[in-house]
């Protein structure tokens, strides 16, 4: 299969402008690096630039799992991780190129068409816009979306339908992580929030409610959060995971059908009116079923994967290469 050669251009700064976009980056030394080959697997060439180029979630990640590295020491572990996906990625296409599976043609096609309709609204010259911003061709990009289809294939016919979960392994994985499916209180709030300054407005609006008017009638006149046209009803939450402690705590104090009086905050005057509630409980395994198999599943085929990946580099012949420049 003839590789992919993608023109060079300038990592360094590449390199330098994903790092300080990422939050938290700090003015640091700039990673050097120089174009050229990044590793060879079974003699199929990846270069330095396939590797910068998707380089951007790793850079992410770490940055945020070790948010104590130097830019340097993230852009060289984000750079180790995506050359090793993109190693472990030629070694899935080249063993399907060499079995006998092959994808119909139409199906790279329609996958195109796809992406060009739901991403672009069929807007050709702008997907071929973003393209050039990216130094890639048409072409490349079909080849691109070949590439994950190919993987996709060879992943669901060695991986994913040999993988199964039996009812049991589903209770036992229940029983034993049964406080992960703990559903706090859930109410039924409606809100109003109105500023302090207008003072008339929430004598008007205390005066409608004392006078019988329904909380999300009164709302509507006068409250001014973003949810007044809907009657301030921002339907069942669990407070706590939702809500900031100074509106969940006055929430909780209140029973079914209650409203809150005044509660000042942030220039505003709020009123909570809790219209239902369901107890914090544990989620049944019914409730879940469908969840934690699901989760079960694609836990066992990554791993399944990843076994089938590691039997592939074992008998391949992978060269690396380091691109940077030490100083």
């Amino acid at each position: 299969m003839k590789a992919r050669i993608h023109p060079f251009f300038a990592l360094c700064s590449v390199a330098w402008l994903l790092l300080g976009s990422l939050p938290g980056a700090q003015a640091a030394e700039e990673p050097r690096i120089t174009d050229g080959l990044a590793a060879s697997v079974n003699g199929e060439p990846i270069l330095v630039s396939d590797v910068v180029r998707r380089v951007r979630p790793a850079l992410e990640r770490v940055r945020r799992e070790e948010p104590n590295l130097s830019d340097d020491a993230v852009f060289r572990k984000a750079f180790a991780e995506t050359l090793r996906d993109l190693e472990n990625q030629r070694l899935v296409i080249q063993e399907y190129w060499r079995g006998e599976m092959r994808l119909p043609g139409h199906a790279i096609d329609k996958m195109a068409a796809e992406v060009l309709d739901d991403r672009y609204g069929g807007d050709l010259q702008q997907l071929q816009a973003d393209l050039a911003q990216e130094r890639l061709t048409y072409t490349e990009w079909k080849e691109q979306l070949e590439e994950r289809l190919i993987i996709s294939s060879m992943r669901h016919t060695f991986v994913d339908g040999n993988v199964h979960v039996s009812p049991n392994e589903v209770r036992r994985a229940y029983e034993q992580n049964r406080e992960r499916f703990a559903e706090g209180l859930r109410i039924h709030v409606f809100l109003a929030a109105i500023p302090m300054t207008e003072t008339n407005d929430i004598a008007a609006f205390r005066e409608a409610l004392a006078q019988g008017e329904a909380f999300a009638d009164a709302a509507r006149r006068f409250s001014r959060d973003a949810s007044a046209a809907k009657g301030g009803d921002f339907g069942m939450l669990d407070v706590d995971a939702m809500l900031i402690p100074e509106l969940a705590v006055p929430l909780k104090q209140l029973s079914d059908g209650e409203i809150s009086g005044p509660i000042q905050l942030s220039g505003s005057v709020y009123f909570l009116y809790r219209k239902a509630s369901i107890p914090a409980r544990i989620l049944t395994i019914s409730e879940v079923w469908d969840e934690l198999e699901s989760v079960l599943l694609n836990e066992r085929r990554a791993e399944r994967f990843r076994q089938w990946v590691e039997n592939l580099r074992a008998t391949a012949a992978i060269q690396e290469f380091s691109p940077f420049e030490e100083h």
